[in-house]
């Protein structure tokens, strides 16, 4: 793998999180617009890949050599994006809720499964955008000006 290959990976991982994060938090709101939960989803969810861009890069790509590390920074980040923003952020933001009428270990099982699927959907969705943004620019490195 190429070293130039981070100044592709990182906008694109910010870009993932920016989407994903925008679209999770407007299908929540069933499509109305709150600035403010959708900036805070945002920023969450552009946390989560940014992250995953870095560890991916700091540990490095040895022992899973044969994966292109633009998609271990999609499925890295998706299942962080999810354990932070579905996992933790919604248990502290509905944690009166909770409190009033749930338990925390029905909530805790139900967060445990919407885990694994957000994290599949989300993994669908980056890994798209990734690869899209990864082919333009191989396509636009291909190209030879004269």
């Amino acid at each position: 793998m190429k070293k130039q290959f981070w100044l592709i990976d990182l906008p694109s991982a910010a870009f993932c999180g920016l989407f994903i994060g925008y679209e999770g938090q407007r299908t929540a709101d069933s499509g109305e617009f709150y600035l403010d939960k959708i900036i805070i989803s945002v920023s969450i969810a552009a946390s989560a890949y940014l992250a995953a861009a870095f560890i991916t890069y700091w540990i490095g790509s040895k022992t899973r050599h044969r994966i292109p590390q633009w998609v271990q920074i999609a499925v890295c980040g998706s299942a962080l994006c999810a354990l932070f923003q579905n996992c933790i952020y919604f248990l502290i933001y509905n944690w009166h809720h909770i409190q009033k009428y749930s338990s925390l270990w029905v909530e805790i099982g139900d967060r445990a499964t919407a885990f694994l699927v957000v994290t599949l959907i989300n993994s669908v969705i980056s890994l798209l955008i990734m690869g899209i943004i990864h082919l333009a620019c191989y396509g636009l490195s291909r190209l030879r000006i004269a």
